[in-house]
């Protein structure tokens, strides 16, 4: 789905008036845009979760998803064969939240190597929008997963309460969570700040004043 940096309107935020039809046109956006990305994953080759591009559909791969992390690879290169396990756990972690992720074999598909300027394996870019990025995180499962996410969305998770706070860290082996009385306030404007510039980790934040005084 496509993710916005604008504030999103939700019930209690000034201006909007809380009601059924304002949740159920919002639940209908975000569903039929989680359905667009499904249904262009299914267009698409896989392997172990692992979207398979080629000369033939690339170009439509990067235009049907919003981002894209493509990896081009060499069948040959101990490098790539290292990676692939921890590219293809990324892959079926990143799937749950319609997130994808992708492959190119650039020995057998040259003109794609060169059009992105492919000088070694593996060689791993990142498309938003069509266009490509340096990736910049590590060669981990769970690297990956935290760049890719914070890439394709916000930079930290709003946390509901102790369980919401449980099941966040339960997802990565580290977490950073950070309790304030008020998200407002200058202290979380610098977590939030920290949480954009990191991609090596998950952040996620609590604002609730009970919370704050207990951790």
């Amino acid at each position: 789905p496509t993710h916005s940096n604008q504030p999103q309107p939700r019930c209690g935020t000034r201006g909007v008036r809380c009601n059924s039809s304002v949740v159920m046109k919002l639940l209908a956006t975000f569903l039929a845009a989680a359905a667009v990305a499904v249904a262009a994953a299914h267009d698409f080759p896989v392997e172990d979760d692992v979207l398979v591009l080629d000369d033939s559909n690339f170009d439509e791969a990067i235009g049907s998803f919003d981002t894209l992390l493509v990896e081009f690879y060499a069948p040959w290169c101990g490098h790539c064969k290292s990676l692939a396990p921890e590219y293809a756990k990324a892959a079926t972690t990143l799937k749950k939240d319609d997130l994808f992720i992708a492959k190119v074999d650039a020995t057998a598909n040259r003109e794609l190597g060169d059009r992105f300027d492919v000088r070694g394996f593996p060689t791993l870019k990142f498309f938003r929008g069509g266009k490509p990025t340096e990736y910049g995180g590590g060669r981990t499962a769970d690297e990956i997963v935290n760049w890719v996410t914070k890439k394709s969305g916000p930079a930290f998770k709003v946390l509901e309460g102790a369980d919401g706070v449980k099941a966040f860290a339960a997802d990565a082996e580290v977490a950073v969570v950070g309790f304030f009385s008020d998200d407002s306030t200058d202290a979380a404007a610098a977590f939030k700040a920290v949480a954009g510039a990191v991609d090596s980790v998950p952040f996620g934040i609590v604002a609730d004043a009970d919370a704050a005084s207990a951790n």
